[in-house]
């Protein structure tokens, strides 16, 4: 419960589909109307069972809360997920929550489901019975599907009843889909047995056994009579209308909501209802149209969705494109203010902001923290951290709306990295059909920018371990080079210091003590020589013991050089070795030319340095 009003969470799939916003939308309304609010939780493809498979959106049924959740509702066929479901009764009775199950039967559950067979049934004997059809043929679906078995048992059982008997040859199986109707068709009017009513399993069938009947020239329901099942819009663009059977979500909207109704006043108790759906008659079967809704109703609907994706399409790609190359979130919130994204938040795992973890390389559900990067519902531009317990911000006033709060997960390479929640301020099924593309594309370019930030930052490892010598952490000489080449530039005609410091004894060193040490020794005197000079200087290992850098401006070569000394002399005080740490410094004064030479600068630094080693010798 939140602000006084009972949640009834739905977990559903597809609800841009027309039938399920109609069952959405009477619901809603209903709720509203009795102090109700209706949480929608959405995938936008159904599983088709296919229970091992990978689905990163339905971690959307994660953020039910079963902590203001009063009732849940799972639309078990839209779903077509046995695993989900289980999982969300489970949650459910953890947490003492009611549970209204549609289109299936689970114990300690409201079951309400649909009596397909005796709907199926009454369709048969109304082509049968009152059309006469004497020699009816059956279009199933699936071989040895569970629906398709039951209406061919209702088929069997009215037609033996009316003394035509049910032999195989009366039955195709058109797969609940369009081609394998029409072959199917194509294959029984080659046969010569030609019916005189084809009675199908659903209305996709019909719509094409229709038409393949009309261009081999047979007239509907002149020459045969041809039914459907399931009510879909489709049947009305067919002359004459097919006759089907209202059967589709919208159906269960009283039921689901009388059931609600008594839970929430008397109480939870389990059972098994049915829904008994009507025939929607129409030409196709000699009766007359129905005249519910017109032919141009049907058809602008349609147009306005097919034409109101197409110029939707364009823009949410262009967002895509722009967010793969975005540096930052902020430029990811500023693209989702257009035209397409409207009254939306969206929220994302926080770890999608660490750019520096493979974030696709570990599997992740949603985390308690979110980041709020987009929210055009309390219209603001928001960058910050947000609790998942919260759901979204402004909670109690989208509840206090009467308007379905609707969730949806953005995935991409099937990992969760966020939600999204829509709140209509209206049932406008243009807003519906929307939620796929606006989904969909914000994975791909949340997603996007998410791997592309990790890849420019491991691009930025690589580049770092190949400028950088992984011994003295100077750079390399190729990466040294590319940057002495940019200040012929940027520093022509300045002076600049060339410092060269060689390590003294390196052999000594690597013979008695080992080549660990050695180079222990010579890591040590390229910090000398980096920390004695000015920050902005460059660093090279030329190559062994011997370090460089360049220093531009008037600098004083000598005091680098005490520095080098000092640095040696306080790390020999503090480590207890075998062997003296020193190192031989060479100098050499010029300025920055664009014909300056560098290895020209190394050899008069050099000769410096191989007087203070002759020296050093002397002295010795």
């Amino acid at each position: 419960m939140i602000c006084g009003k009972k949640i009834i969470s739905l977990c559903i799939s597809r609800i841009h589909d027309i039938e399920n916003f109609r069952f959405i939308k009477g619901l809603g309304q209903k709720l509203s109307d009795c102090g109700m609010s209706l949480f929608i939780y959405d995938i936008t493809a159904d599983l088709y069972w296919q229970e091992d498979a990978v689905q990163a959106e339905t971690s959307v049924f994660d953020l039910v809360d079963f902590n203001v959740t009063d009732i849940l509702v799972i639309m078990y066929e839209k779903i077509k997920s046995k695993k989900i479901a289980d999982e969300l009764v489970m949650r459910a009775k953890e947490h003492n929550v009611p549970v209204i199950m549609v289109d299936s039967v689970y114990d300690g559950c409201c079951n309400i489901c649909v009596d397909y067979k005796g709907a199926f049934e009454k369709m048969v004997r109304h082509v049968v019975e009152f059309h006469g059809a004497k020699n009816p043929h059956f279009l199933a679906g699936i071989k040895g599907n569970a629906f398709s078995e039951e209406r061919m048992e209702a088929f069997r059982k009215v037609i033996e009843e009316n003394g035509i008997p049910f032999t195989d040859d009366r039955v195709s199986y058109g797969d609940f889909w369009a081609v394998p109707a029409r072959n199917a068709m194509e294959k029984l009017l080659e046969s010569g047995n030609i019916p005189d009513a084809v009675i199908c399993a659903n209305d996709i069938m019909a719509i094409n056994a229709f038409t393949v009947f009309r261009e081999h020239g047979y007239r509907v329901p002149e020459d045969v009579i041809i039914t459907g099942f399931d009510g879909i819009d489709e049947i009305n663009f067919s002359k004459p209308k097919i006759t089907s059977v209202s059967c589709g979500t919208s159906c269960f909207t009283d039921m689901v909501y009388d059931e609600i109704c008594i839970i929430a006043k008397h109480g939870f108790s389990p059972k098994k209802l049915y829904v008994r759906p009507d025939l929607l008659i129409n030409g196709s079967c000699g009766c007359c149209d129905s005249p519910d809704e017109s032919e141009a109703d049907v058809m602008k609907r349609f147009n306005d969705r097919f034409y109101r994706f197409q110029d939707d399409n364009m823009t949410l790609a262009q967002m895509t494109g722009k967010m793969l190359s975005a540096k930052e979130i902020w430029e990811i919130a500023s693209l989702m203010f257009n035209d397409v994204i409207k009254n939306t938040v969206c929220l994302i795992n926080k770890e999608c902001t660490n750019h520096s973890a493979d974030y696709f390389g570990t599997a992740h559900s949603f985390s308690d923290e979110m980041f709020l990067i987009f929210d055009n519902i309390n219209p603001r531009f928001v960058l910050q951290p947000f609790s998942r317990d919260q759901l979204m911000p402004g909670l109690e006033n989208a509840v206090a709306s009467g308007y379905p709060l609707i969730f949806n997960s953005v995935s991409f390479m099937e990992v969760p990295v966020g939600y999204l929640c829509f709140c209509f301020p209206e049932y406008n099924m243009v807003d519906y059909t929307k939620i796929p593309q606006i989904v969909n594309y914000l994975g791909y370019g949340i997603g996007g920018y998410i791997t592309m930030r990790y890849q420019h930052f491991l691009n930025e490892q690589i580049s770092h371990i190949y400028q950088l010598d992984h011994l003295t952490g100077l750079y390399t000489r190729r990466a040294f080079m590319d940057e002495f080449d940019k200040c012929r530039t940027s520093r022509n005609g300045m002076a600049m210091t060339v410092i060269l410091a060689d390590l003294d004894g390196l052999k000594h060193i690597n013979d008695n003590f080992g080549h660990a040490e050695g180079d222990s020794a010579i890591k040590t005197v390229a910090n000398a020589l980096a920390c004695s000079c000015p920050p902005d200087s460059l660093t090279v290992r030329l190559g062994g013991d011997e370090m460089l850098a360049i220093i531009f401006g008037e600098y004083n070569p000598l005091v680098v050089k005490q520095n080098i000394v000092r640095y040696l002399d306080e790390y020999n005080s503090t480590h207890s070795l075998d062997y003296i740490v020193s190192a031989s410094v060479g100098y050499f004064l010029s300025v920055m030319g664009d014909e300056t030479d560098f290895e020209e600068l190394v050899r008069s630094a050099d000769l410096s340095l191989y007087k203070e080693k002759i020296a050093k010798k002397r002295h010795i």
